[in-house]
Formats: structure tokens, sequence, C-alpha cells
């Protein structure tokens, strides 16, 4: 869900409509996986219309996310934690 979002974010800003296929999962699900990440203060919104776009603030979380996925697809965690330091 919220990782999905989070990497398809890294890309550029992406429409709040396409972001529920994006997580796998309904609107509403969607929604509040946005609201909580605005609210670490990871993503910001802005309208275009009537259509709300949203992007990431803090890239940084990328390289984050990279070590959380390596940690759990069994990467020992120091090596993760040295692969993530540079």
């Amino acid at each position: 869900g919220r990782m999905a979002i989070v990497h398809t974010l890294g890309k550029g800003p992406v429409c709040a409509c396409e972001l529920a296929e994006v997580a796998g999962c309904t609107p509403p699900t969607a929604s509040r996986h946005l609201s909580v990440l605005r609210q670490a203060g990871l993503i910001e919104d802005e309208r275009r219309g009537q259509q709300v776009f949203y992007h990431l603030t803090c890239p940084c979380v990328l390289s984050f996310a990279e070590c959380l996925n390596r940690v759990d697809a069994g990467e020992d965690p120091v090596m993760a934690r040295i692969g993530c330091s540079g």
C-alpha cells in the first residue's frame, strides 16, 4: 500500500485518482494511506482543477525504503545498513 505509493511518487507527481490502483486497494483505503503519508510530512498535494496531484517532499525516503526492502528480502541487516549508508 503505502510503499507502492511512495515508490510511484518517486517518479514524479501523480494524480490521486491513479494511486488506489498503484496501491492495489480501494480509493478510500488509498486516501487513508495518503493522509498518513501527508501527516508524516513525506508527501504534499496540489490541486489542479478538479484533480489532486501528490508528490514526495523527501525523496531520501526512497533510499530508506530500499533498505527496508533489502532486509525484508532476507539480506543481512548489517550489510543492508552498509549498502544504504552511501
